[in-house]
């Protein structure tokens, strides 16, 4: 019976409209990132890549949610052992598109963007142990996008991401360039 019964709710999920009419966007992006705060001291600009999956009804058209996934790569500074630091980051995200993303006559688009999720950092040394940990962050940023298809877009944008360590807390700015599609 309870079998029945989910089946049941996930037929009349899949009939609902708003649901089944959903559009979905992804996106691919490099990125420069530079570290800011005490972060900056220790970890030079890097390089990052990330995908990005988002999806808005159509009762909410200018509304995406979805999340973000991004590796993010620094060498350490001159003065530091020998080495680099690596953030993974996995970030549920709302954006909010200030133009309906899904009027293909929109050629130029702006948005903001806010997520909160966990933040994995791993800093490897050459000549010693390294560390890693788990921790919790935000990010936000504003974007602007340029569509050059009916389907296909570019955009850039600036994130702030701040991650709450035990010690401290780490910070980076990167500048992502990408694709949505």
């Amino acid at each position: 019976m309870k079998k029945l019964l989910v089946l049941a709710f996930l037929v009349g999920l899949a009939m609902n409209p708003g649901i089944a009419s959903a559009q979905f966007h992804g996106a691919f992006n490099v990125g420069f990132p530079m570290p800011t705060g005490d972060f900056a001291d220790i970890a030079k600009p890097g390089f990052s890549g990330g995908a990005e999956l988002y999806y808005s009804l159509p009762q909410l058209p200018n509304l995406q949610l979805g999340g973000r996934a991004a590796y993010n790569w620094f060498d350490l500074e001159d003065d530091q052992p020998e080495g680099s630091y690596s953030i993974i980051e996995l970030t549920p995200s709302a954006r909010y598109m200030f133009r309906d993303y899904s009027d293909t006559y929109n050629v130029f688009n702006v948005f903001l963007q806010v997520g909160a999720g966990a933040y994995r950092w791993n800093i490897d040394l050459d000549d010693a142990d390294g560390d890693d940990g788990f921790d919790f962050g935000f990010n936000v940023g504003v974007g602007a996008s340029g569509r050059f298809t009916d389907r296909w877009s570019f955009y850039i944008q600036p994130q702030f991401h701040w991650v709450s360590g035990e010690d401290e807390n780490l910070t980076y700015f990167p500048l992502n360039i990408g694709i949505m599609f």
